[in-house]
């Protein structure tokens, strides 16, 4: 069960990664390269919060 769990959030932050990076490229055309760099060490930060917390979790 405990696996299943993890198997299905891994799926999600897959999606979310996957739409993160397509909003990213749409951002990307409207505002300059210096604050994409700043976005995408937020977004990195946020992945590395939410894998601990889920570890945490288990």
């Amino acid at each position: 069960m405990e696996i299943a769990i993890i198997h299905l959030i891994f799926i999600v932050q897959e999606l979310l990664i996957v739409k993160l990076f397509m909003f990213i490229l749409v951002v990307k055309q409207i505002i300059n390269v210096s604050q994409i760099n700043v976005l995408i060490i937020f977004v990195y930060l946020i992945m590395k919060l939410t894998l601990n917390v889920v570890i945490l979790y288990i």
